[in-house]
């Protein structure tokens, strides 16, 4: 007896071989010429002991037995010739209660039961009344373990048809065995379709492949295997986790692609900010306080002479980069560091022992909890080392053209003649000392 239940594009089928219920019932002594067998209300011989292939499948919906007794009860006896082996025999049948169209006749054969031994013939309906119901017991276990079985496998095809992933299982000849429908979208085939073809026959593009590849070498190696490549006939990125068995492949995938872009995206605009950074000689960095860890930029690194390798100094580490005359106020920064103010700015020179000394300029600012308290601090260091050299020449250059204008009034003021100047606008601008007396002019 065979069912099938199919769902989801996948299928089940369990099978009893009637050979086992004839060995199984074989057990049950009927004494000689005693039959057992299971046939469906329709008539159909489903099972019979002693086993009759001929009989198998054939209906005897003719018999007395569908034509008058069942009618009228599901359960009963009768006296009648064998339409099987045309034996006399006495007839027993019950329906079974969990499947009303199946049931179970039980046959003792008539001189059996007449024979001199009568005496014997009580004991002998007592035991066959207990065969005939650990028979229908037996029945209706095996009914309900088939039953299970079905249900567990079809729970197993749902999971696959729940899970976000795509979902595929090859044999060891690579032939589809299961694809769920989040893979025949991704493939955009019917799963169904896919059941038992061979996978590099339905997508020889793949063959050569990274995929093909991995795959094949998951099934020899027997090792589970992980895989994100772009596969270019698609164009699109995809994950693999890849299980081997020595009946197959059970393979995992999802597409990834957009993942992947926003990652290269993100790597792009992380080089376009630190070319930016090295172009205004700008580092930056980020510090949290609670556990007391930081990131720097790469042009922070290199602003402080500090090797990227090493990663973020400590604050130890961080005051062996700053100019010994400066270390004292950047201690004491550090310790008010958040209790005034969220934003501070102040400079600092870098190690002269590292490399030439330069000036940086550093701004601050606090990051704060709900209640307040600092957990960590972002800012910029700015070489301003260029800038402060201009302001120091052009401090020099003032102070060398203060000196020449006051020498030079010095002499002007020593002359026997009158001098006076004037701009483009003809407007007088100064008065020697001599123009002044000869003129009445204020000197200024």
């Amino acid at each position: 007896m065979c069912r099938s239940e199919v769902r989801s594009g996948g299928g089940i089928v369990a099978a009893i071989e009637p050979r086992y219920f004839d060995q199984l019932w074989a057990t049950v002594d009927l004494g000689r010429g005693g039959a057992i067998a299971r046939l469906h209300r329709d008539g159909t011989m489903m099972m019979r002991s002693p086993f009759d292939e001929r009989v198998m499948g054939k209906n005897f919906h003719e018999a007395p037995l569908f034509s008058t007794h069942l009618p009228q009860s599901s359960t009963g006896s009768y006296q009648d010739v064998s339409r099987v082996d045309q034996q006399m025999r006495q007839f027993a049948y019950r329906t079974l209660s969990t499947q009303p169209e199946l049931l179970v006749v039980v046959g003792l054969a008539v001189d059996t039961i007449l024979a001199p031994w009568r005496r014997l013939s009580a004991l002998a309906l007592v035991i066959w009344a207990i065969a005939s119901t650990a028979i229908m017991a037996l029945s209706v276990m095996l009914n309900r373990v088939w039953r299970q079985q079905v249900r567990a496998g079809r729970d197993r095809l749902e999971v696959f048809e729940r899970i976000t992933d795509a979902f595929v299982a090859l044999d060891r000849h690579w032939n589809y065995t299961y694809v769920n429908s989040k893979a025949g979208q991704l493939f955009g085939r019917d799963p169904a379709g896919l059941i038992g073809r061979h996978i590099w026959t339905e997508f020889p593009e793949g063959v050569g492949q990274s995929f093909h590849i991995t795959y094949e070498l998951a099934m020899t190696t027997q090792r589970p295997m992980f895989l994100e490549e772009y596969y270019p006939p698609y164009q699109r990125w995809f994950e693999n986790r890849i299980y081997p068995s020595p009946g197959g492949l059970s393979i995992y995938f999802h597409d990834v692609t957009e993942r992947k872009l926003a990652q290269e995206q993100l790597r792009q605009s992380e080089a376009s900010l630190a070319d930016a950074q090295a172009s205004a000689h700008l580092g930056s960095w980020e510090l949290d306080l609670t556990s007391l860890t930081g990131t720097w930029s790469a042009e922070n690194f290199r602003l402080h002479y500090r090797d990227p390798a090493l990663g973020a100094p400590s604050f130890a580490e961080y005051l062996e980069l700053v100019h010994p005359d400066d270390r004292a106020a950047t201690t004491a920064l550090q310790a008010t560091l958040g209790q005034t103010s969220d934003r501070t700015e102040h400079e600092y020179r870098t190690n002269p022992s590292l490399g030439p000394v330069r000036v940086l300029s550093v701004a601050i600012r606090m990051i704060r909890d709900a209640d307040g308290r600092p957990v960590g601090a972002t800012g910029t260091a700015l070489d301003i080392t260029q800038r402060n050299q201009v302001k120091q020449q052009l401090l020099a250059s003032q102070a060398s053209l203060h000196q020449a204008a006051l020498h030079t009034r010095t002499i002007l003021d020593n002359l026997m003649d009158g001098v006076i100047t004037l701009n483009l606008h003809g407007v007088v601008e100064s008065v020697n000392r001599a123009a002044s007396i000869a003129f009445g002019y204020a000197p200024h």
